[in-house]
């Protein structure tokens, strides 16, 4: 029998949800089928998010100088801000 070789988990496995800011192994998003066609959904079952939300952990990981501030693998189910350091709209 040939066992498969265990693979090291990297940032390039994670995927950020823009709608919940929550990043997921991108294998996980789920997959649905609407009128024939099949769509890809934010892992998590409480968020709407499409294909369109996703952008790669690795480039929300790093600021818009580069600066790494999230780590490489991100805690699942943790909120991680697009823009940190600001306040959001209205809740001053």
């Amino acid at each position: 029998m040939i066992m498969p070789i265990a693979q090291k988990i990297t940032e390039n496995d994670f995927t950020w949800c823009l709608h919940c800011e929550r990043a997921f192994l991108t294998e996980t998003a789920r997959q649905i089928t609407v009128k024939g066609e099949e769509l890809q959904l934010c892992h998590y079952p409480d968020c709407d998010g499409t294909l369109i939300d996703f952008w790669s952990w690795s480039d929300v990981r790093k600021d818009k100088n580069g600066l790494e501030r999230y780590p490489a693998i991100p805690e699942i189910g943790k909120v991680y801000p697009l823009y940190p350091d600001q306040t959001a709209p209205g809740t001053k």
